[in-house]
């Protein structure tokens, strides 16, 4: 981009250093129609039967975070998406391209399922590296409700909006919308929330925490 009183070397994309950026992973994973239905069979089934826990959660029902210790095949697959995308995750962080080596990951899960009204109060997830979320269902929201359900991060700088020059992209939260298949993954400590969601059926999820280490390949 050509900038007015700029010398014709200069790049507005080149000479723009993005500092202290934080990264969000995303992927909808394909062919995943099966694993949904298997997913979320198990996880009404459990909560038939199962209390739960009161986490950020407003209503709703929040499973223990034993999730990848329950014994279905669906789980496991799962499992394997997680070490998978903690790994690329890893990856986006590294300083030194090349330097990393074989991954491991520590990981707990829990399941979410969520009705009309319920929403998540803004939280992090400490004594973690790395959390996200994996969408199985996302029920039938009412299309009068534009944000219904949706994941809100919030710009962890705190003095970033101490001065407003209008539409600037600082201190502007960042909202996605659930769809099934759809994963995320963010560093632990970025604060964010969830939206009310109001439809009709169930949104379900599945969160996750993850404590990812290296070793030499």
């Amino acid at each position: 981009m050509t900038v007015r009183g700029m010398p014709a070397d200069f790049s507005l994309k080149s000479n723009t250093i993005t500092a202290f950026t934080t990264p969000i992973l995303h992927y909808v994973w394909p062919d995943s129609e099966g694993l949904n239905a298997g997913l979320r069979r198990t996880i009404l089934g459990k909560e038939t039967n199962n209390p739960g826990v009161s986490a950020s959660n407003v209503g709703g029902w929040h499973s223990e975070s034993d999730l990848l210790s329950w014994p279905q095949t669906e789980i496991k697959i799962l499992a394997d998406r997680f070490q998978a995308f903690t790994s690329c995750m890893m990856r986006t962080a590294i300083a030194k391209p090349g330097a990393l080596g074989r991954i491991t990951v520590t990981a707990e899960a829990w399941a979410n399922v969520v009705r009309s009204g319920h929403y998540n109060l803004i939280h992090a997830h400490p004594n973690f590296m790395w959390s996200g979320v994996y969408y199985v269902a996302t029920g039938k929201p009412d299309p009068d409700t534009p944000s219904h359900g949706a994941v809100e991060f919030i710009d962890p700088r705190d003095a970033v909006n101490h001065v407003s020059l209008g539409n600037l992209k600082f201190a502007m939260p960042l909202r996605l919308n659930p769809e099934p298949g759809l994963m995320l993954m963010f560093p632990s400590w970025l604060k964010h929330t969830v939206h009310p969601y109001f439809g009709e059926g169930e949104r379900v999820s599945i969160a996750f925490n993850a404590i990812a280490r290296t070793f030499d390949s």
